[in-house]
């Protein structure tokens, strides 16, 4: 794989040159933004040459989740370490919970803003009523979203 990626511009990877040209000015001025290296620990994907966020949590927390890529590309610690203490880590608590449960919090996380999606397919199972009051807790907690 790294003899693979010897070569190429940061932040590619095969075939993502063929669709360059067709990423909105938006998505390209948010690459660049995002690809500054940095020697932080909490920047390890940058130091890969991976120039954006994704998150599942864009779904129900879009505000927030656009504070931490924003924190991350940065390098703002503060701010991450507030988020990552805040939500993140607290959600990571609770989709570890079960199995399945990746795709149960962010069609709970859905649920809670307005958003169902309806319940999970089997062999998952949504969180249970106690899982759901602490997302919805944490959610509230972060404000408008």
């Amino acid at each position: 794989m790294t003899q693979m990626l010897v070569g190429r511009p940061r932040g590619t990877v095969e075939g993502e040159s063929e669709l360059a040209g067709l990423a909105s000015p938006v998505s390209r001025a948010k690459q660049h933004t995002a690809r500054a290296p940095s020697n932080r620990a909490g920047s390890a994907y940058k130091a890969l040459g991976t120039p954006v966020y994704s998150s599942a949590v864009f779904n129900f927390i879009p505000k927030t989740a656009m504070a931490f890529y924003h924190a991350v590309a940065k390098d703002d610690m503060a701010t991450q370490h507030r988020l990552l203490k805040q939500f993140f880590m607290p959600y990571l608590a609770i989709r570890n919970k079960g199995q399945g449960y990746a795709v149960s919090i962010v069609k709970a996380g859905a649920k809670l803003v307005g958003h169902d999606a309806g319940p999970v397919r089997a062999p998952l199972t949504d969180l249970k009523p106690a899982e759901m009051e602490e997302l919805d807790a944490l959610i509230k907690a972060l404000g408008p979203q």
